[in-house]
């Protein structure tokens, strides 16, 4: 018979036995997990819901379990959570305090943002519902889109290429090769030029800022990019928010913290220097060997 898990402190104490033999992590203070029970003459697995004291919670959610995997439970966003229905292994949402909002009946959910939440129907097709559950942007998108960002997201089309839609589903800009969600007002693209794929920002007009001609137009954008609060970082390479990129930095892994952020340059001959540079590609100190 499997054991109960229990919970630890930092300092690796057991300070409670957990009422599951199995759980998943916390996330806004609630996990969930498997227990065993009798019903009838038989053993199940149901699953459970219960808070860091181990007090259980969302009994309406208390259900029998057909498939013995759990799903990772996933954060509140914009008041709502993803929910995974073990007996019908569908998803729907939930609110904070474990209400059924939207039924499960999705093979695959995204998370809310802006206002909307791309859905995957059990045909197999993507399309976007609102906090109701209505479905405002036809489910007929067969590869997984973006969620929204300030008003778009991207979705690809029968012959690979990318476009932005707007919240009723209405095309903007098409025919990109590659693009990336939206962030202050700006977003990564390729555009397809004479079978030539240029790395491009854009503003929400669907104009372009800056055209960057370097190495960085082979790695997938929804990979190659990461934004912060302050800058932008695409692969190895800062790029303001008025499409300056900083260069001269091969290898850069971190986002700016109090005006500086390691890098690595390679020069000729094999040499490397490294060192921390400022907002303008400037390096303010370099390591030596010796030194580290």
């Amino acid at each position: 018979m499997a054991k109960n898990m229990s919970l630890i402190d930092k300092a690796g104490k057991v300070v409670m036995e957990l009422p599951v033999y199995n759980c998943t992590n916390f996330v806004d203070g609630v996990a969930v997990g498997f227990l065993s029970v009798t019903k009838g003459y038989s053993k199940v697995t149901r699953a459970v819901y219960f808070n860091t004291k181990g007090a259980l919670v969302y009994k309406n959610l208390i259900e029998d379990v057909k498939f013995g995997t759990l799903e990772a439970l996933r954060p509140l966003c914009e008041g709502l959570a993803a929910h995974y229905s073990y007996s019908k292994q569908l998803y729907g949402f939930r609110d904070k305090d474990g209400n059924l909002v939207i039924s499960p009946s999705y093979s695959k959910v995204q998370d809310f943002n802006d206002g909307l939440a791309a859905v995957q129907t059990t045909s197999g097709k993507w399309g976007y519902i609102d906090k109701t559950g209505k479905m405002v942007i036809e489910a007929k998108f067969s590869s997984e889109p973006s969620p929204f960002s300030e008003g778009y997201a991207v979705v690809e089309k029968r012959d690979g290429k990318k476009c932005y839609i707007d919240k009723q589903g209405n095309v903007v800009f098409d025919g990109l090769r590659d693009a990336h969600y939206f962030h202050h007002g700006r977003a990564f693209v390729r555009l397809d030029r004479m079978s030539k794929y240029t790395l491009a920002l854009i503003d929400k007009n669907f104009k372009v800022v800056s055209e960057f001609h370097t190495d960085l137009n082979t790695s997938p954008l929804k990979d190659a990019v990461s934004y912060s609060e302050n800058d932008i970082l695409v692969s190895n390479c800062f790029v303001t928010e008025m499409g300056d990129m900083i260069l001269g930095a091969e290898q850069l892994k971190n986002h700016f913290s109090d005006g500086l952020t390691y890098c690595i340059v390679l020069k000729e001959g094999g040499k490397t220097t490294c060192g921390c540079i400022n907002r303008k590609g400037e390096f303010v100190f370099i390591f030596k060997e010796s030194e580290f």
